[in-house]
Protein backbone atom coordinates (compact mmCIF):
# COMPACT_ATOMS: atom_id res chain seq x y z
CA UNK A 1 0.00 0.00 0.00
CA UNK A 2 1.94 2.79 -1.32
CA UNK A 3 0.51 6.21 -0.81
CA UNK A 4 1.44 8.65 -3.42
CA UNK A 5 2.24 12.30 -2.85
CA UNK A 6 -0.96 13.39 -4.55
CA UNK A 7 -3.00 11.19 -2.21
CA UNK A 8 -1.19 12.67 0.80
CA UNK A 9 -1.92 16.16 -0.53
CA UNK A 10 -5.55 15.19 -1.07
CA UNK A 11 -5.74 13.81 2.50
CA UNK A 12 -4.13 16.94 3.92
CA UNK A 13 -6.50 19.05 1.85
CA UNK A 14 -9.53 17.14 3.19
CA UNK A 15 -8.14 17.37 6.76
CA UNK A 16 -7.68 21.12 6.38
CA UNK A 17 -11.24 21.51 5.04
CA UNK A 18 -12.62 19.43 7.95
CA UNK A 19 -10.63 21.48 10.45
CA UNK A 20 -11.88 24.71 8.88
CA UNK A 21 -15.46 23.45 9.05
CA UNK A 22 -15.03 22.48 12.72
CA UNK A 23 -13.39 25.83 13.46
CA UNK A 24 -16.21 27.66 11.64
CA UNK A 25 -18.82 25.73 13.61
CA UNK A 26 -17.10 26.52 16.93
CA UNK A 27 -16.83 30.19 15.97
CA UNK A 28 -20.54 30.23 15.13
CA UNK A 29 -21.41 28.67 18.51
CA UNK A 30 -19.31 31.28 20.35
CA UNK A 31 -20.91 34.04 18.27
CA UNK A 32 -24.41 32.70 19.03
CA UNK A 33 -23.56 32.38 22.72
CA UNK A 34 -22.21 35.95 22.89
CA UNK A 35 -25.23 37.20 20.97
CA UNK A 36 -27.58 35.44 23.39
CA UNK A 37 -25.66 36.90 26.36
CA UNK A 38 -25.85 40.39 24.87
CA UNK A 39 -29.58 39.99 24.23
CA UNK A 40 -30.09 38.88 27.84
CA UNK A 41 -28.07 41.85 29.14
CA UNK A 42 -30.04 44.20 26.91
CA UNK A 43 -33.35 42.77 28.14
CA UNK A 44 -32.26 43.15 31.78
CA UNK A 45 -31.10 46.72 31.13
CA UNK A 46 -34.41 47.53 29.46
CA UNK A 47 -36.35 46.13 32.43
CA UNK A 48 -34.32 48.31 34.81
CA UNK A 49 -34.77 51.40 32.60
CA UNK A 50 -38.52 50.78 32.30
CA UNK A 51 -38.79 50.49 36.09
CA UNK A 52 -36.85 53.74 36.53
CA UNK A 53 -39.08 55.51 34.02
CA UNK A 54 -42.22 54.19 35.73
CA UNK A 55 -40.92 55.48 39.08
CA UNK A 56 -40.11 58.88 37.59
CA UNK A 57 -43.52 59.05 35.92
CA UNK A 58 -45.20 58.26 39.24
CA UNK A 59 -43.21 61.05 40.93
CA UNK A 60 -44.09 63.54 38.19
CA UNK A 61 -47.74 62.51 38.40
CA UNK A 62 -47.84 63.02 42.17
CA UNK A 63 -46.04 66.34 41.80
CA UNK A 64 -48.43 67.58 39.15
CA UNK A 65 -51.39 66.60 41.32
CA UNK A 66 -49.92 68.66 44.16
CA UNK A 67 -49.33 71.60 41.83
CA UNK A 68 -52.89 71.24 40.56
CA UNK A 69 -54.28 71.40 44.09
CA UNK A 70 -52.15 74.43 44.90
CA UNK A 71 -53.24 76.11 41.68
CA UNK A 72 -56.89 75.47 42.49
CA UNK A 73 -56.41 76.92 45.99
CA UNK A 74 -54.66 79.97 44.55
CA UNK A 75 -57.47 80.44 42.03
CA UNK A 76 -60.05 80.18 44.82
CA UNK A 77 -58.20 82.78 46.89
CA UNK A 78 -57.87 85.03 43.85
CA UNK A 79 -61.62 84.83 43.21
CA UNK A 80 -62.34 85.64 46.87
CA UNK A 81 -59.92 88.57 46.75
CA UNK A 82 -61.50 89.87 43.55
CA UNK A 83 -64.96 89.65 45.15
CA UNK A 84 -63.73 91.54 48.23
CA UNK A 85 -62.08 94.16 46.05
CA UNK A 86 -65.28 94.60 44.08
CA UNK A 87 -67.25 94.98 47.31
CA UNK A 88 -64.74 97.53 48.57
CA UNK A 89 -64.92 99.46 45.31
CA UNK A 90 -68.71 99.51 45.54
CA UNK A 91 -68.51 100.76 49.13
CA UNK A 92 -66.01 103.41 48.12
CA UNK A 93 -68.24 104.48 45.24
CA UNK A 94 -71.25 104.73 47.54
CA UNK A 95 -69.24 106.58 50.18
CA UNK A 96 -67.88 108.90 47.50
CA UNK A 97 -71.43 109.62 46.32
CA UNK A 98 -72.54 110.50 49.84
CA UNK A 99 -69.47 112.66 50.46
CA UNK A 100 -70.00 114.43 47.15
CA UNK A 101 -73.68 114.98 47.99
CA UNK A 102 -72.71 116.43 51.38
CA UNK A 103 -70.29 118.86 49.76
CA UNK A 104 -72.85 119.98 47.22
CA UNK A 105 -75.53 120.47 49.89
CA UNK A 106 -72.99 122.38 51.98
CA UNK A 107 -72.50 124.76 49.05
CA UNK A 108 -76.25 125.36 49.03
CA UNK A 109 -77.18 123.41 45.90
CA UNK A 110 -80.82 122.30 45.80
CA UNK A 111 -81.73 118.75 46.83
CA UNK A 112 -83.11 117.81 43.37
CA UNK A 113 -79.92 119.03 41.66
CA UNK A 114 -77.77 116.99 44.06
CA UNK A 115 -79.83 113.85 43.31
CA UNK A 116 -79.30 114.35 39.57
CA UNK A 117 -75.56 115.09 39.78
CA UNK A 118 -74.47 112.49 42.33
CA UNK A 119 -76.68 109.57 41.40
CA UNK A 120 -78.25 108.87 44.78
CA UNK A 121 -81.94 108.69 45.58
CA UNK A 122 -83.91 111.64 46.89
CA UNK A 123 -84.34 109.88 50.24
CA UNK A 124 -80.59 109.37 50.54
CA UNK A 125 -79.98 113.01 49.71
CA UNK A 126 -82.52 114.07 52.39
CA UNK A 127 -80.75 111.81 54.89
CA UNK A 128 -77.37 113.39 54.08
CA UNK A 129 -78.95 116.82 54.47
CA UNK A 130 -80.42 115.86 57.86
CA UNK A 131 -77.03 114.59 59.04
CA UNK A 132 -75.40 117.83 58.01
CA UNK A 133 -78.05 119.86 59.82
CA UNK A 134 -77.62 117.77 62.99
CA UNK A 135 -73.86 118.14 62.73
CA UNK A 136 -74.15 121.90 62.42
CA UNK A 137 -76.49 122.02 65.45
CA UNK A 138 -74.05 119.96 67.49
CA UNK A 139 -71.13 122.21 66.60
CA UNK A 140 -73.00 125.38 67.58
Amino acid sequence: MDISASQIIDLLFVAIIVMMAVNYRLSMRRYESKTADLIDQLAKTQVVKIKQLEDQLAMVSKGSQGVGRRLMNAEKKLNQTMERQSEMENKDTEQFSFNQAAKLLEKGIELNDVVGKVGITRSEAKLVDLFQQKECETLE
